[in-house]
């Protein structure tokens, strides 16, 4: 049709203008694609760019980081070193001070009546108070100008004596071992613990028992009274590797103190303020895991640890200058199985001093009250003495190296000393001021009159 024919007629003649028009824009859009892929394309650079930037700067900073952590611990390094140098020197300055001040006023740090000479023991005679199996402990107390001492043993017996009158009386007899006794400084009590786990109170007036404390789950070994913030306190260490803190007022336990390895055979009380934290209330105990702790009574933390023992510690002793040793207050004396006696400076945490002259176990370790004659003057020569399985009795003097001043041998049927007491014979009814050691051995309680 003629319709037909126009809009044929149109189509051809307009087919290259729609054709143009059809390829400027697919190139259009070819370019706006290739503008575009560059644009991908330079984003993607920059991003590479960045990223290598951000790993030289984090390489940077953990180079730099490095070089701080370096530095801090060459600083702590360096700050350490000095305060063991400031440590070392206060401590070396100290001793200096104690040493002039022994020199320069003999008057006032020495005591001539306890003078002791050694050559006199060798004269005095050593007899035995009561017959029994081996002695564990003893104690000494004076009740109304009376001197009186008690003791535990291996066949159960708790026992007290009277020391003038040279008179014994059994207070109790177990079927098991009573490890540890001590007199309580408040009251008329004698306090003892036992292989039945138990710590008892007897009232020796009353002739009866008025306390059992028994938290412990194994035997019992030793015991300490002790008084701070006015209230009394007693410590017991146990085969059950635990110290405890009881009330003996209230009758409870306070605190348990855990960190021993193996069984607690030994500890002692320090109430010297200023000398380790909080008020300077300190346990020391001596454990079957072959060290030494101190505990801190107020903080109920550990403070120190001594590890130079290779074998039981069997006896602790915290020193003081009570007795006139100069010094004393910043050490403790310990006995172990490794067969040596070691002196411990608590300021540096150190062992100061090895005694190794025993050939068994060393059970007891006490420090003396005694001084050394040299050239007519006393010289406060800081006596300690030594009980050992070995059935002797070893004299030291620590501030000679280490020397052995003298050793007493036991009776041929002891068979080893196991504890210490020294006893002065003065009292208000009588001047006589000499000094005597008992000891527990296993046939008794012995006696030397040493000045």
């Amino acid at each position: 049709t003629c319709l037909d024919q126009d809009l044929k007629c149109h189509l051809i003649t307009n087919m290259k203008l729609h054709f143009d028009l059809a390829h400027k824009v697919f190139l259009d859009m070819k370019s706006q694609s290739i503008l575009l892929n560059k644009t991908i394309l330079s984003m993607q650079q920059e991003i590479q760019l960045k990223k290598k930037c951000s790993i030289a700067e984090n390489n940077l900073i953990k180079e730099e980081l490095q070089k701080c952590q370096a530095s801090i611990e060459t600083i702590k390094k360096e700050f350490n070193d000095q305060k063991k140098q400031n440590q070392e020197k206060n401590i070396e300055s100290t001793r200096n001070l104690e040493s002039i001040d022994v020199l320069t006023s003999p008057v006032k740090q020495i005591d001539r009546g306890n003078m002791i000479s050694f050559n006199l023991i060798r004269q005095s005679e050593s007899f035995k108070q009561s017959k029994t199996e081996r002695i564990y402990s003893i104690d000494y107390k004076t009740f109304n100008d009376c001197q009186f001492l008690c003791s535990g043993s291996e066949d159960g017996k708790c026992t007290i004596y009277a020391i003038k009158q040279k008179s014994e009386r059994c207070i109790k007899k177990y079927s098991k071992p009573v490890y540890s006794v001590k007199f309580s400084p408040y009251q008329d009590i004698i306090c003892y613990s036992s292989h039945d786990n138990a710590i008892r109170f007897w009232d020796f007036k009353k002739n009866e028992i008025v306390s059992v404390f028994k938290e412990h789950s194994k035997s019992v070994f030793c015991i300490e009274f002790l008084q701070f913030n006015n209230r009394q306190y007693l410590c017991s260490g146990s085969d059950d590797k635990t110290i405890r803190l009881w009330d003996v007022t209230e009758k409870n336990t306070k605190h348990v103190f855990n960190g021993h390895e193996g069984g607690v055979l030994c500890l002692d009380v320090s109430a010297v303020q200023g000398t380790i934290g909080g008020n300077g209330y300190t346990i020391c105990s001596g454990s079957c895991d072959n060290t030494i702790c101190i505990w801190d009574i107020e903080t109920k933390k550990q403070s120190s640890v001594f590890k130079e023992h290779n074998r039981r510690v069997l006896s602790v002793k915290y020193g003081s200058n009570k007795l006139g040793n100069i010094g004393c207050a910043n050490t403790i004396l310990s006995g172990s199985s490794d067969k040596t006696v070691r002196l411990w400076d608590i300021r540096s945490n150190e062992n100061a001093t090895v005694f190794n002259k025993h050939i068994s176990c060393v059970y007891a370790v006490e420090y003396s009250p005694f001084i050394v004659p040299d050239n007519n003057l006393a010289v406060n020569a800081n006596v300690i003495c030594s009980g050992s399985e070995d059935n002797t009795i070893r004299f030291w003097d620590i501030r000679l190296n280490n020397k052995e001043l003298f050793v007493i041998d036991g009776d041929k049927g002891d068979k080893g000393i196991y504890c210490l007491k020294f006893v002065s014979s003065k009292t208000k009814s009588d001047d006589n001021n000499n000094v005597c050691l008992y000891y527990g051995s296993n046939t008794g309680l012995w006696k030397k009159t040493l000045i």
